[in-house]
């Protein structure tokens, strides 16, 4: 960061600290000494993850800055199914090592409070960072961002009106019972002819999630 931007963050963190003592931040330097990863958490940010961080969804795809540095955002639901933040991240980049220091730092701020279910997009280091900091966790996939790669590999299929994505939808969202699922998968296979999709392996492997 430069110093005038990292002077005016610090002078904000400062002054949140000074008005609520719950006001937590954090900051990773590089080996030069330069800011590299930032986290903060304001007190009804804490407050609520002590009521609602069973279930937490963690974004990065916010990269609006003119650096397009990611803004992460760990968020939820409250009772009243209106979303909340839990805690928001500017990182340097999305490497493993980043994202074992949000972690850490995440749980650090919520008193090592882990959540019991955790969603991310299929970022691999992300996923990576998450079974070394939070092994208990479970980890799960956004759909929002499944669909999307859905059209991003596989857009031919979509746009041909072949209805693909709706069976890929019905194999989502319609099946509890894995013999079901089995059966509508194998359909979605044949009907479809993508059974040499490395995208198409790749979600039948994570599945689960």
């Amino acid at each position: 960061m430069k110093y005038g931007e990292i002077g005016c963050l610090m002078e904000y963190f400062q002054t949140q600290s000074l008005e609520n003592p719950s006001f937590y931040h954090a900051y990773q330097i590089d080996c030069d000494e330069l800011v590299t990863n930032v986290f903060w958490a304001d007190a009804k940010m804490i407050l609520d993850y002590g009521y609602f961080g069973e279930v937490v969804s963690l974004d990065t795809t916010y990269c609006t800055n003119h650096a397009n540095r990611p803004l992460a955002l760990f968020s939820g639901f409250n009772h009243y199914r209106g979303t909340i933040i839990f805690g928001a991240s500017l990182l340097y980049d999305e490497t493993t090592e980043s994202f074992k220091w949000l972690f850490k730092t995440f749980l650090e701020a919520h008193g090592n409070k882990k959540p019991r279910t955790l969603f991310t997009d299929q970022d691999q280091s992300m996923a990576k960072a998450l079974a070394e900091v939070m092994p208990d966790t479970r980890h799960g996939s956004c759909t929002w961002h499944l669909m999307q790669n859905g059209i991003k590999h596989l857009g031919y299929l979509i746009k041909k009106e072949h209805h693909f994505l709706t069976y890929f939808k019905k194999c989502m969202y319609d099946y509890e019972q894995e013999a079901m699922f089995e059966e509508a998968w194998s359909k979605l296979i044949v009907e479809f002819d993508v059974h040499d999709k490395k995208w198409v392996k790749s979600m039948y492997a994570i599945k689960e999630k």
